[in-house]
């Protein structure tokens, strides 16, 4: 192959992978290659929906975990004040014990 044959040869390809490369961007791949970069969606509508509705679910239980505490610290102080009180109702004229 002569120099000039390969000069044209070299030419004519970058030429075919560029205008190739260039239409494969511009589809769908290129548009979801361009969307994983952005850190945008990368699923379907029903994915998207169905993360939503676990993110929805996850806030829920926290606050659900929130109101467990609550009740737990309620119920410790009453058994604090229930052991606290149990010798004084002993000592009370006519109490059973």
């Amino acid at each position: 192959m002569s120099p000039d044959n390969f000069a044209f040869f070299i030419a004519f390809m970058t030429v075919v992978v560029t205008a190739g490369t260039t239409l494969i961007l511009r589809g769908p791949l290129g548009k979801a290659i361009g969307r994983r970069l952005e850190g945008g969606s990368t699923g379907t509508p029903e994915l998207e929906a169905r993360v939503r509705e676990l993110e929805e679910r996850l806030q829920q239980l926290e606050a659900e975990r929130g109101r467990v505490a609550e009740v737990e610290e309620r119920l410790d102080f009453a058994e604090r004040l229930l052991v606290r009180s149990a010798p004084v109702a002993r000592d009370l004229p006519g109490a059973q014990g």
